[in-house]
């Protein structure tokens, strides 16, 4: 019978284990934001660059100005990394 008690009790420590690492709330992540808007050519090598240093891509979208053969183009470019805030103003590092 004691043999039982003890395996009880056991058990029941086990589970309320279990259950306070469940119930267990963990900080939120916190992100940082930035938008780049590199030219066309040096696309890839920004891509790069920024996930090299845990930049990722959240939204894209295809930017141009001006007209005819004065027409410029680029990606405008939302990225999120994990960690640190970045202060106000401050962009991603997007220069070699």
């Amino acid at each position: 019978m004691r043999i039982l008690l003890s395996i009880a009790v056991v058990l029941l420590a086990v589970i309320a284990a279990l259950l306070a690492l469940l119930t267990f709330e963990h900080p939120p992540d916190k992100w940082s934001y930035g938008i780049v808007a590199p030219k066309d050519d040096d696309l890839v090598e920004t891509l790069d660059r920024l996930g090299s240093t845990g930049w990722e891509v959240v939204a894209a979208r295809r930017a141009t100005s001006g007209e005819g053969v004065l027409a410029t183009a680029s990606y405008e470019m939302i990225l999120k990394r994990r960690g640190a805030v970045l202060k106000s103003g401050e962009l991603p590092p997007v220069s070699k």
